[in-house]
């Protein structure tokens, strides 16, 4: 009888030690990264207190695994490419201007999930503040 509660005791050990869980694998930016990348519809976008209950700025996002940016604008019909970097729930966006300089805005991401993405601009490389504004998007 003791062998047997022996055995069942290390049995139950092993089978404890070799679980798994996914989430564990990855390290919680790499997560973020996984998450991001897609492309992702604008829903929303609210600048201070006022909701405009479409994509104003931007019509959709595309992250890329190589952390580029495809950004659509539809006024524009244009596709710009733009460059990221995602830093727990910090998202720096640079677009390369016509001039060679790089325009960055600094974001914190709010919500990040399989279905939603929210996040809010607070600052420009200029250090300029803005009225917060806030993007809504939805995985397409």
């Amino acid at each position: 009888m003791k062998n047997l509660f022996s055995l069942l005791l290390i049995v139950g050990l092993f089978f404890t030690s070799c679980s798994s869980d996914s989430s564990d694998d990855v390290p919680q930016e790499e997560q973020a990264k996984v998450e991001i990348v897609g492309t992702w519809e604008a829903t929303d976008e609210c600048i201070s207190d006022t909701c405009y209950g479409i994509g104003v700025t931007y019509d959709f996002l595309k992250f890329n695994n190589d952390g580029t940016i495809t950004e659509g604008r539809d006024s524009t019909n244009n596709e710009i490419i733009l460059t990221y970097t995602l830093d727990g729930d910090k998202l720096k966006l640079m677009e390369k201007q016509s001039d060679g300089s790089v325009y960055t805005t600094f974001n914190r991401v709010l919500t990040i999930n399989e279905n939603e993405f929210v996040f809010e601009e607070y600052a420009d490389d200029n250090g300029e503040h803005f009225d917060i504004e806030r993007y809504y998007f939805a995985r397409q």
